[in-house]
C-alpha cells in the first residue's frame, strides 16, 4: 500500500484495520485527529469497546482518491471532542450506531440532532440509536461505597440504552462507570 511510483489516483492494496478494547487519549489541541483511515487504496477500518477522547477529530473516515474508505464502530466513548467525535469526507457512510457520545442528549449534528449536546459527527456517519450516558442510583440497603450500585431507571438516550459494559437494572461493581 506504501508504493509511492503508483500514480496517486490509482488503486493501491486493500487494508482492513480492526481495533478493539483500546484507548485514545489526546491532548485537546486543534488539528490533532484520534484513530484515522485514510488512504487512495479500499480502506476497511473498525473499532469496538474502545476510548477515543479529548481530541480535535476523534475517529476520522478520510478518502484521499476516490476509492472506498468503510468504517464502522460500537461501544465506543467519543466523547470530549474540540470539533468531531467522528468525522467522514466521503461515502459510503461510516456506520457509528451503538456509542456514547458523551451527553443522553447524543451527538450534535446541525441537521439530524441539533438538540444534541455530545461530540459532534460530520455528515456520512450514521449514529442513531447511540448509548446514553446514564445516572447510576444506589440499590435499596446499598450504601456509599458498598459492594454494588443499581445501574437502571431513568433510562436515558434514544434508545433508553445504558453506557458501555452495562446491562440495564442490573447490579453491578462500583467504579465500573466511566
Amino acid at each position: 500500500p506504501f508504493d509511492m511510483d503508483l500514480p496517486a489516483k490509482s488503486a493501491k492494496a486493500a487494508i482492513v484495520v480492526t481495533i478493539d478494547g483500546s484507548t485514545f487519549i489526546g491532548n485537546g489541541t486543534a488539528n490533532s485527529w484520534g484513530p484515522t483511515a485514510y488512504g487512495y487504496g479500499p480502506v476497511t477500518f473498525s473499532i469496538d469497546n474502545s476510548t477515543v477522547t479529548n481530541w480535535d477529530y476523534g475517529v476520522v473516515f478520510y478518502d484521499f482518491g476516490g476509492f472506498d474508505v468503510t468504517g464502522s464502530g460500537a461501544n465506543n466513548d467519543l466523547s470530549g471532542h474540540l470539533t468531531y467525535g467522528a468525522y467522514s469526507n466521503a461515502p459510503p457512510v461510516v456506520d457509528l450506531t451503538g456509542n456514547d457520545w458523551g451527553d443522553p442528549s447524543g451527538p450534535f449534528h446541525a441537521t439530524r440532532n441539533p438538540t444534541g449536546l455530545g461530540s459532534a459527527v460530520s455528515d456520512m456517519i450514521d449514529f442513531v440509536p447511540w448509548i446514553g450516558r446514564t445516572t447510576s442510583v444506589l440499590a435499596a440497603g446499598a450504601t456509599p461505597g458498598g459492594a454494588f450500585y443499581w445501574e437502571g431507571d431513568p433510562a436515558v438516550g434514544v434508545d433508553g440504552d445504558n453506557a458501555p459494559g452495562w446491562d440495564p437494572g442490573a447490579f453491578q461493581a462500583p467504579n465500573a462507570y466511566t
